[in-house]
């Protein structure tokens, strides 16, 4: 039998029901674990002021979530922190909301909390390639891929992951066969009885269910743990005043749902290129000219910007600044000088040597 999560927490108690409990929610997890699911699969953001909170979209109300601190979120909204403490028996896919190829180092976040508490019924899931990148040298696992075009498929191998996470419709018996001789098999969403049983029958390891529980209440008989499930979490209680009209948020933020199946896109482009890059280009030949000494080439210097001055999007045209550092850079105004970058967060003395030769004071 493959562990069934609810999908966001509650499944509904009869096919066709509405649910009755707002997904990613504390209650939403209560009643999956009442209806004799194994456990539930969640989503997961990081505030303005760096707190993991549990919420499907970008935005609450129209507004990005990663402009907003904790405090200003409504009640509902629970902290990653809060879930784990209130239910540490349960099995929980972790999915990791990210846009890629910028990070506001919800990453690191999210390791420091799962290295608190150990637990074999956690992983990490994410659509973002460049945030299980991250992941995985900041040594957190087990990692699933989560994808919904068959092509993304082949970057699991890229990536190190142990699981993978397919649509439900990607699937076959011979492709699930294929997928489990190398990684454990979560399929996403499952909502009829038939499909489920036939996804059963076929050998996944998981279920997310997002209607109701197609087998029913199970036994209570324990279940042995799957090898190789990571770490558990504790900590962080608050709550605050709701949301207000009109807030902005870092550029990338304000991309949206649809963000992130472009940025999800660009990302899978630029890991093909480069895995396929040495095939495609021919090795270099040096190029002579007419004397038979080696051509060369010397780009004009750059037209230094000035840190004080520059607009946001004049910084982000600088080299390897994107939305969140060029945010960070204005934040950090007046600049004496050039190696005053040094106390941005994010820019190290490698950077700052590459942004000295297009910066001035």
């Amino acid at each position: 039998m493959p562990l069934r999560l609810g999908h966001r927490g509650a499944p509904r108690l009869a096919e066709g029901e509405a649910q009755v409990y707002v997904e990613n929610t504390l209650e939403a997890f209560r009643q999956a674990l009442e209806a004799e699911l194994d456990g539930f699969e969640l989503d997961v953001h990081l505030t303005r002021d760096g707190v993991l909170v549990v919420h499907h979209d970008f935005t609450l109300e129209g507004v990005p979530l990663a402009s907003l601190a904790f405090r200003e979120l409504p009640a509902y909204v629970p902290t990653l922190e809060e879930v784990l403490r209130t239910f540490p028996e349960a099995w929980i896919n972790v999915e990791l909301k990210s846009l890629p190829p910028e990070t506001d180092g919800r990453e690191e976040a999210l390791a420091r909390l799962l290295a608190r508490y150990p637990s074999d019924r956690i992983w990490v899931s994410s659509f973002d390639p460049l945030a299980l990148v991250r992941l995985k040298r900041l040594g957190v696992g087990p990692l699933g891929l989560l994808y919904e075009r068959e092509e993304a498929e082949a970057l699991a191998p890229c990536l190190g992951v142990e699981w993978v996470h397919p649509e439900a419709s990607l699937l076959s018996e011979a492709k699930v066969r294929e997928l489990r001789t190398r990684y454990r098999v979560l399929v996403w969403t499952v909502n009829r009885r038939q499909q489920a049983q036939e996804l059963a029958a076929w050998g996944v390891d998981a279920l997310a269910e997002g209607g109701w529980n197609p087998f029913g209440p199970s036994p209570k008989a324990s279940r042995p743990p799957h090898p190789g499930l990571y770490r558990g979490l504790r900590g962080h209680e608050s709550r605050g005043r709701p949301l207000g009209p009109g807030r902005g948020g870092p550029g990338w933020a304000r991309l949206g749902p649809g963000g992130v199946v472009l940025g999800y896109l660009l990302a899978v482009a630029l890991l093909a290129l480069f895995s396929l890059w040495p095939k495609l280009v021919p090795k270099p030949q040096p190029v002579w000219v007419e004397t038979l000494a080696e051509a060369s080439f010397e780009p004009p210097a750059p037209e230094p910007i000035s840190l004080n001055q520059a607009s946001l999007e004049e910084l982000m045209s600088l080299p390897g600044v994107g939305p969140v550092l060029a945010q960070r850079i204005m934040e950090g105004r007046p600049y004496a000088r050039v190696e005053d970058l040094l106390r941005v967060k994010g820019i190290g003395p490698a950077t700052l040597e590459r942004l000295r030769p297009y910066v001035r004071p």
